[in-house]
C-alpha cells in the first residue's frame, strides 16, 4: 500500500470530520473576515516601502520627511484590529451554525469578552508604567 492511498484510506476520512466541525468552520469564517482589512494595510504597507531606487527621496522631496509615517496609518489602523475583528466574526459565525442564538449579540458579547481580557497597565522595564492608573 503506497503512501496516498495509505492517507486517503485512514487519515483523510478523520480530517474531514475534523474539518465539518461547527467550531473549525467558525474560526475559518471568522478569521476570513479579516481578508478586506489586510489587503488595504498590505498594500500601504508595500507602497510605504517600495523597492525602487530613488523611491524614497522623490516621496520626501513631494510629501515631507515624515510621509513615511502618515503612509503607515491605513497599515495601523487595519492590522491592529484584526484580533477584534476575530473575536467578534467567529463568534458570530458559531452562532450562526447553531441557529438558536441571535449572531449579532454572541459576536458583540465575544468583542467585549475578549476587550476585559486586555490588560490596562502593562509594567515596562526599571518599573515604569504605561497606560491608566498610577
Amino acid at each position: 500500500m503506497s503512501n496516498t492511498s495509505w492517507i486517503e484510506r485512514y487519515v483523510m476520512p478523520a480530517a474531514l470530520r475534523i474539518a465539518g466541525q461547527k467550531h473549525v468552520l467558525s474560526v475559518r469564517d471568522g478569521i476570513i473576515l479579516n481578508m478586506p482589512f489586510m489587503l488595504i494595510g498590505s498594500f500601504f504597507l508595500i507602497f510605504a516601502y517600495l523597492p525602487i531606487p530613488g523611491y524614497a527621496d522623490m516621496m520626501s522631496s513631494l510629501f515631507g520627511e515624515v510621509w513615511r509615517d502618515k503612509m503607515l496609518y491605513p497599515v495601523k489602523a487595519t492590522y491592529d484590529i484584526m484580533a477584534l475583528i476575530s473575536s467578534f466574526g467567529i463568534a458570530y459565525r458559531l452562532a450562526e451554525k447553531y441557529r438558536t442564538l441571535d449572531p449579532l449579540s454572541a459576536g458583540a458579547m465575544s468583542l467585549v469578552a475578549f476587550m476585559m481580557t486586555i490588560p490596562q497597565n502593562t509594567l515596562f522595564y526599571a518599573g515604569t508604567r504605561r497606560g491608566g492608573g498610577d
